[in-house]
């Protein structure tokens, strides 16, 4: 008797869906501004981040196809993540109810992320020890735009407070 794996059909709406989650985007460089939320201003920062522009799946999938077709003009891929601490700051906990989601990197319980990368929080730079609420992330392999950039040694932890 031969048993079949059962075999689930989703529905994905890639506009609906952001770059680089069914597959990489294909960027060599990328830029990552790691922010932290006051909770006083929760609205006006939900606001600003429903105003962030966002490359979707589906704006991948036509950049990849023109790619193909050898337009290959770099385009940038902008993604935002949240934290489990950007989750609580914006009080969209209930949400975020998640295995291994549920607590933070940081977070110093037996058995969470922490302890199963056998990290040590003494070791990392002052500046991670910080609660990170979000990410933006910029990627594209265009050199002149990477030149448009400035750079810096220092760390920038942006705190924002629309």
């Amino acid at each position: 008797m031969v048993v079949l794996p059962k075999i689930i059909v989703v529905e994905i709406e890639y506009d609906q869906l952001q770059a680089g989650v069914l597959k990489p985007t294909g960027r060599n460089h990328r830029a990552m501004v790691f922010l932290s939320f006051e909770k006083k201003n929760r609205s006006r920062i939900r606001t600003w981040i429903s105003s962030l522009q966002v490359t979707s799946a589906a704006d991948q999938q036509v950049q990849t196809e023109r790619y193909r077709l050898g337009f290959t003009e770099p385009v940038s891929v902008m993604n935002f993540f949240l934290s489990k601490d950007g989750y609580d700051t914006l009080g969209l906990s209930e949400n975020s109810r998640h295995g291994a989601f549920e607590t933070s990197m940081s977070a110093q319980a037996d058995g969470g992320v922490r302890n199963a990368l056998n990290d040590d929080l003494d070791c990392w730079e002052k500046e991670y020890k910080m609660r990170i609420d979000a990410m933006y992330m910029i990627s594209n392999d265009n050199v002149r735009f990477w030149k448009c950039v400035q750079y810096s040694e220092d760390f920038q932890m942006y705190t924002i407070s629309v």
